[in-house]
């Protein structure tokens, strides 16, 4: 295993060069998703798999008896992301992409 660092919207790495990509908490702090996808789809081999996990911060579940403070709580930190709903968005970003056999799965932690 390597790590390498650099700019997810510019891999510093040739195309078709990993049967699978994955981006865990990363989506919902970028400006430009889409090209970000694009890139990891230009590594990624024709029938790799390409994973990416991020939360939707609208959909967070707090415990707290006050519903206006709750709802100030979840949108803070949605809003204070570049991209706070990118869970809920990815499905669409992958579509838009051209990618198919598409799966989405929810994570519910606690």
């Amino acid at each position: 295993m390597e790590f390498h660092q650099g700019d997810i919207c510019a891999l510093p790495f040739p195309e078709a060069t990993f049967d699978v990509t994955r981006a865990e908490r990363l989506f919902e702090h970028l400006h430009q998703p889409e090209q970000a996808l694009a890139e990891r789809i230009r590594v990624t081999r024709p029938g790799g798999r390409i994973l990416v996990a991020s939360p939707d911060m609208d959909t967070h579940i707090i415990d707290h008896p006050d519903r206006l403070v709750t709802r100030k709580i979840r949108h803070f930190e949605s809003d204070r992301r570049p991209n706070g709903l990118a869970g809920q968005k990815l499905y669409g970003l992958f579509w838009d992409a051209g990618l198919t056999d598409l799966q989405v799965c929810a994570v519910v932690q606690k």
